[in-house]
């Protein structure tokens, strides 16, 4: 997912866009940003954006059951 428009409610967000990519793991995004592919094209990314990675834990796209 990505947003080029993000709109900050509180606090200072220097930057104009978000991108949020999904793992189901810590593990299995360390896995894709050290892979050679993502290397390869991640150098591009890296001459064109001054970008901040980081993982965040606990966001569940799970439905809530109606028990």
């Amino acid at each position: 997912m990505a947003d080029a428009q993000p709109v900050v409610l509180e606090g200072d967000w220097p930057r104009d866009k978000v991108v949020i990519m999904e793992f189901p793991d810590e593990a299995a995004a360390r896995e894709f940003q050290n892979s050679p592919e993502y290397q390869e094209i991640s150098v591009d990314r890296k001459a064109g954006a001054d970008a901040i990675v980081l993982t965040v834990s606990g966001v569940s796209t799970a439905q809530p059951s109606n028990a």
